[in-house]
């Protein structure tokens, strides 16, 4: 699914020294940008920001594409765990898979009313920035249900590593290093911005809560965040 940007084009006045005039400036100007974005590459990076309408469209399609890759990828995690949870008869990790089905699928709505609200203010020629904002939250929080999803372990497995640790306590230090929180994030903002989704679905006080799980996913970001 992609957004594309119509441009009007305009007639050139035929003034040829008044072009030579402009085509000089431009060059200039041209000249003095390159210089000065040379100077800024050793600076920090900065987030990226919608200047215009063409920045605009081109964030919102990299999240379309982010959205729609998101769902092909929960659909497979969904059946790899569905089989899991069926062959061991787990009744307390189907129902977190239920939950996490249900919030993914709510998620996956949510984000497609707010892209039909992006596209009709876009062919109105305008710029929803608070619209880009939430449907931008919304593939965020996707992503965070989808390693939900991929992280739901079976009660069974819970029980024989609970017995394994107890027979030998030194593993309890590795005890998030398993869990992964983080594929696909390479980047210090990545990672940060992983972290603060999960953290909604994870910390206590949210309906999602998880005690165990929202400690393990502390550990992995303390771990994941060393290593920058």
């Amino acid at each position: 699914m992609n957004l594309s940007n119509q441009v009007k084009t305009t007639s050139v006045i035929d003034f040829s020294n008044i072009l030579l005039v402009l085509m000089v400036f431009a060059f200039l100007g041209v000249c003095f940008f390159y210089i000065k974005s040379k100077k800024q590459e050793t600076k920090k990076p900065q987030k990226e920001k919608i200047r215009n309408l063409k920045d605009y469209i081109q964030q919102t399609n990299q999240y379309i594409m982010q959205y729609n890759n998101l769902q092909d990828r929960f659909n497979y995690a969904m059946e790899e765990k569905a089989d899991e949870i069926r062959e061991n008869h787990d009744k307390a990790a189907f129902d977190q898979f239920l939950k996490v089905q249900m919030d993914f699928r709510s998620q996956v709505e949510e984000s497609a009313l707010l892209l039909d609200q992006i596209k009709t203010t876009l062919q109105q020629g305008q710029m929803g920035l608070q619209l880009f904002i939430n449907f931008k939250n919304s593939v965020t929080m996707m992503d965070a249900l989808l390693v939900q999803m991929q992280n739901i372990v079976p009660t069974y497995h819970e029980r024989k590593q609970e017995n394994k640790w107890e027979d030998t306590p030194e593993t309890t230090k590795t005890i998030g290093t398993d869990i992964s929180f983080f594929i696909g994030c390479d980047t210090k903002e990545k990672i940060i911005k992983r972290y603060r989704a999960l953290c909604k679905v994870y910390h206590p006080d949210s309906q999602t809560g998880n005690t165990e799980m929202f400690k393990k996913l502390k550990e992995a970001y303390e771990m994941e965040m060393g290593k920058f």
